[in-house]
Parts: structure tokens; sequence; C-alpha cells
């Protein structure tokens, strides 16, 4: 082998930079991503063994059971007040059957309470619960409450630009979750269900959000000094291009002019024959490179409101730091589920879990939400064709210790520190991840008391929503009865002529007066229905003043005049009265918004990357507000605005 041969084997096997880079294909678009918190291990099917899987589907399942039967009629009263609200009233409860039937003769017949009228009389229903809800939620839903972010100390710098941003990353989320809609449906639920449940997290969407161009960097290697030859006389380190310029016949560097070149290469400093052997390699180091571009779904922060059907909290928890568990159940095409979780889209099967009251409330669910009141037959079925019940459950780490194997139980305390994030399509584990409820969730109730389970605002209408009912089922009878009915012998009168004789004044017919009684005594008219005074103003009562006081719509809230009331001010003081108990909802409403907000702005910090413009309107023109990340380092705090004690739009404020 020549000297050449040897030295050029020396060079290639030392590690070189410039490697050619690679731009990733096309490729689809991804699922939607929910991130969660500081995920200390992301435990899926393939890194979470069997074992555990099953210890969280028994935790999970064990925690929530203890409350099966308050579930259960929880789920029965929530379902009621949503279907008096749709309007699907004339129905009752099958305690046998677990599931509520509509009243007609069919229903009737089975509990043997019908009179088998084979034409019954419609019932009909007037919906009084629904008229005042609306009025409840347009008040409530008349502007989102302000929240306003203040530096923890005024006299920093940082803690004040923090302030500045936060108060903008609020608009950017109210703006991204059209905060007039998701505040109408909170309303919606204080009135139907008492409760309402706010989660909020980052997700990922390209479909929903777009997407941005986004380096890809690997690490490469670089040489940060060449390959030399050592000289074994003077102990000089001879670059290898040298010697390779020699060999070309570059002549000797360290020689005199026009010195011939010796038969192999020398040092450039004495001129000694280089020894192969004396090859020293260059040193290299990992460098990051940009070595193409691919496409980023966007993110942002996502608010989603859920009602009493689809969240189960424990009930004897006073607040949402007592909850020791938080789960959240929807009613998802399987198809939906097996493009988000597409690595287990095999295992993920139409159904539900089947453990305590899943299938009942997965019905009221289906029922409330699909339409089913508009259905002849009460309610909508649940064929479980296409639907997969999608379970997520948040457990504390406190409840790690129902498990008695104690390596087992120190297993999952140090997988999920911060408390476990369990999904299940129905008995499919789809991931856990370690993440706390209290970073995500907030719990607002329409009314004060102890535990999870209270009032809802309208509960207390139900009762005269049947009576009113009642009271006018009665009156549109005795309408139906005013037109008395006759009675006449046969053998006087040719009933059937009467009937097809086309009436007219003057008409004659012919009689036969038996045994010369007078005619008179052959016809019998019973006397017309009078209305029930009583009854009537007892209507009257249920439909006005007794539904305003105990809904606490007051005329005033309604915009009802007043001859009393001359000016503006006068109208506007009347309806700041007659909204005075909503007050309590509002004030509720108000500090759920303050723990939305800032688990907004801790998850715009934590996950996003880049700074963000926001188009805002000056009396200038439009002018962009920056988002910068180097502004979100300080400490603030946030509090709900003091002064609005009452929900106002934004004509109101200008």
């Amino acid at each position: 082998m020549s000297f050449l041969d040897m030295l050029l084997n020396r060079t290639q096997d030392s590690p070189l930079a410039g490697q050619p880079s690679v731009s990733p294909g096309p490729q689809g678009p991804p699922p939607p991503e929910e991130l969660g918190g500081d995920v200390v291990q992301q435990a899926d099917p393939d890194t979470i063994s069997d074992e555990l899987q099953n210890e969280l589907m028994v935790l999970q399942r064990k925690a929530v059971e203890t409350s099966d039967v308050m579930e259960r009629l929880q789920v029965q009263r929530t379902r009621r007040c949503r279907e008096y609200f749709a309007g699907k009233m004339n129905t009752f409860y099958a305690e046998d059957m677990g599931a509520f039937l509509p009243i007609n003769s069919a229903t009737m017949s089975a509990y043997g309470v019908s009179d088998d009228d084979d034409d019954p009389e419609p019932l009909l229903s007037w919906n009084l619960y629904r008229a005042t809800g609306l009025y409840i939620i347009a008040v409530l839903s008349g502007g989102p409450p302000t929240v306003r972010f203040f530096p923890a100390n005024a006299d920093n710098a940082l803690d004040l630009a923090t302030a500045k941003a936060s108060n903008t990353i609020t608009e950017l989320f109210y703006r991204t979750n059209d905060i007039d809609s998701m505040i109408a449906k909170e309303a919606f639920f204080l009135y139907n269900d008492g409760v309402f449940f706010a989660y909020t997290r980052h997700v990922l969407d390209a479909q929903r959000f777009g997407t941005h161009d986004e380096d890809v960097i690997e690490n490469q290697q670089v040489q940060l000094s060449d390959d030399a030859f050592g000289c074994a006389n003077c102990g000089v380190q001879t670059p290898a291009s040298h010697v390779a310029g020699q060999l070309s016949g570059g002549g000797m560097p360290g020689g005199p002019p026009g010195t011939p070149p010796p038969s192999g290469p020398g040092c450039a400093s004495c001129g000694t024959p280089i020894d192969p052997t004396s090859f020293v390699p260059g040193q290299t180091t990992m460098v990051p490179r940009k070595t193409g571009t691919k496409k980023v779904p966007n993110g942002a922060e996502v608010l989603d409101i859920f009602g009493r059907l689809e969240v189960r909290v424990p009930p004897s928890a006073k607040n949402r730091q007592d909850c020791q568990w938080l789960q959240l159940r929807t009613d998802a095409d399987v198809s939906q589920l097996r493009f988000e979780f597409q690595d287990l889209a095999d295992k993920i099967q139409p159904g539900d879990p089947s453990d305590g009251v899943s299938a009942e409330s997965r019905l009221a669910r289906i029922s409330t939400q699909g339409g089913g009141w508009q259905s002849p037959g009460g309610y909508a079925a649940d064929d479980g064709g296409q639907i997969c019940t999608y379970t997520r459950t948040w457990l504390r780490p406190s409840i790690f210790f129902r498990v008695m194997d104690e390596d087992r139980r120190n297993e999952l305390l140090a997988m999920f520190p911060l408390g476990c994030y369990v999904a299940f399509a129905g008995n499919t584990f789809l991931k856990a991840r370690n993440e706390s409820m209290d970073d995500f969730w907030t719990i607002c109730h329409a009314e004060p008391g102890e535990g999870m389970i209270r009032p809802s605002i309208g509960e207390i209408l139900l009762d005269p929503q049947d009576a009113l009912n009642d009271l006018m089922d009665s009156e549109i009878q005795n309408a139906r009865m005013s037109v008395p009915q006759v009675f006449v012998d046969s053998r006087t009168v040719d009933r059937r002529a009467w009937m097809q004789a086309r009436q007219r004044g003057g008409n004659m017919f012919p009689v036969v007066r038996q045994g010369g009684e007078s005619i008179g005594d052959n016809f019998f008219q019973t006397a017309p229905a009078s209305t029930n005074a009583g009854a009537q103003s007892l209507r009257q009562e249920v439909f006005g003043p007794i539904s305003q006081y105990l809904s606490a719509t007051l005329p005033g809230m309604t915009g009802q005049s007043d001859p009393n009331l001359k000016t503006a001010r006068a109208y506007a003081q009347a309806k700041e009265q007659a909204m005075g108990r909503m007050g309590i909802a509002w004030r509720s409403i108000k500090q759920a918004h303050v723990e939305v907000v800032t688990q907004a702005v801790q998850l715009y910090i934590k996950f996003r990357t880049m700074d963000v413009t926001l188009p805002q309107i000056t009396p200038s023109g439009f002018e962009n507000a920056t988002i910068k990340i180097d502004d979100l380092h300080g400490q603030v705090v946030a509090y709900p605005e003091s002064d609005e004690a009452y929900p106002m739009s934004a004509s109101d404020r200008r």
C-alpha cells in the first residue's frame, strides 16, 4: 500500500461535518393534542404494564362507586330540569324500569291508571320554566366578567410587564373561545344543573388554529481542528492538508527554493520524512444545525364548559380542593376516538364502561344532547352502534393509599406525584399522565351550600310549572265543555234528518208527540261548564307574582314598564334592585372566571414559545399588542373587577 493510500484511509476514518440535510416528506394532519401538566412520565399502553393499567381502572371505579346512589338521583333531577327546559314535561319516572316514560294510554295502562280512552285529549304544556330561564340566562350572560391582573410587586419592572401581558393574554383567550357563547352556556347549566365545570387546557390543532413552519434542528459532528502528522525529530505537527499538497507535487514547504521534493512528504518545520503511523485525528464535537423545515400545528388555550350530566365529583366535597377525584364522561363517535388514538384503533369499540350508573347517565346525555325530547315516545334510545363513552378521570395522589400493596403504591406515587390523569374508551386503556386537576378545572355553583350537590336556579320552578300545566289543562277542559250537550227522545224527532239538514233560520221539522206530552219534555240540554274563579286567580298568581318571586325575575329585570317610573335613572335603579338575588350567581361566575383565566395564563406561559400579536382597536385606529415571551417571567395576581356588581355589556361599559 502506498503512502497516499495510507493517508487517505486515515483521513476518511475521521468524522467530518457537512452531512446532507433531509426535509421531512408530506404528512397528513395529526390529531388534536391536549397538553397536560408537568409530565414526569407520559404513560401509555406501550410504557405502562397491564397490571398498572388494571390498577388504575380499579382505582377510578372504586373511587366513584361509593356515590352511585346520589349520582343516580342527581342524574334524574338534572335530566328532568333539562327536559322541562326543552318542553318535554308530560313524563314520569318509572322506578321499576329506571327510566322516564311519557304519559299516554300505553304507559298508564301498564300501571292500571288509564281509562282506556281510544282518543285521549292531548296534554299541553305552558313552558314557564323555559321562559323564566331565558330571562335569567340573558341577564347573567350580558357580558363576561372583567378579570384584572396586578403585579405582585408594583416596584418590580418584570412584574409590571407580566401583568400587562397577562391582561392581553386574557383578551386573546376570550377571543379564541367566543366568551359570549361560553358564558351563556355557563348560565344555562347554572339554571338547570346548579353547577358548571370549566375545563381549560392547551390544545395543538392544525385544522382549528393553522400551522407554522419550524426549523428541524439535528446534532451534527463538526471538525474543530485539522488532522495532522507528528514529527519524530522536532515534534511539530504538520496538517494533513499540507501533506496532501506535497504528495500532489507542491514541494517541501520548509526547504530552500527549488529544492526537489524527497521520496516522501516531510515535516513542515525541519523536513524530516513523516511517519504515516504518527497520524493524529482532529478534534470534533456535536453541534445543533438546521437540517430542514416542517409544518407544526399551532396551539391555543381552549375552554370547554360541562354540566352535571358530564362531570362527576365526590358529593361530600366542599370545594374543588376537597375533591379527591373528578371524572369527565362524554359520548363520541368511535371513529373520532380511533383517529385521536390511532395506535389503539383496533382496540376501541363502541359501548360504555358498564359500571355503576354509567348506562343511565349515558342515556340521559344522549337524550338531552341529541334531541331525544323531540321523539314521540319521549326519549331517545341508546343503540350503542357507533357511540363510545370517553372517560377521563383525575385522581389525587392521596387516592393511591387505597392500594394495599406498598410496592405498587410507591410505584404509582413515583410515577404520578402531582396526581394521575387516566383516560379510557369504554373499558380500553388509552393513556395516563402525571397531572393535577387544579391546573385545569374550575367548579362554579349557582347557590351557596354544603357539598357538591346544590340546588339549581330553576329547580324551584318545577312544581309551579306542574301546577300551571294542571290549571291550564283544567281551563282548556272547561272551554271544551262550555258547549252544552243536547239529549232528545228519538221517538219524537228524526235525529238523523235533523243532523243532516241544512242549518238556517225558519227550518221546520215534523215531530211526534208522545201521550200528549209537551215537546219540551222530550229535550234536555246540559248546563255549560263555568270557569272556576278561584282556579283562574290561582293560575294568574302562579304565572305571575309567585313565579317571579321564587325565581327572582321581578318586573324590573324583565324590562316591564311601571307608571311610577319617569326617568331612565329610575328604571336603572329598579333593574339593579330586581337583579339583587342574581348577584349570588354572578359573584360565583366572577370568581370562577378569575380561576379560569389564571389557568389560561399559566398554560400560555408554559407552552407558548413565540411572541404573539393581537390586533386591538384604539382611538387612533387598529394597533397590534404584542405578547412577548420575555415579559412573562414576573409574578402577578388576578382579581375580579370590584365595581362590576352585575353583568355589563360592551355598550354599557362604553
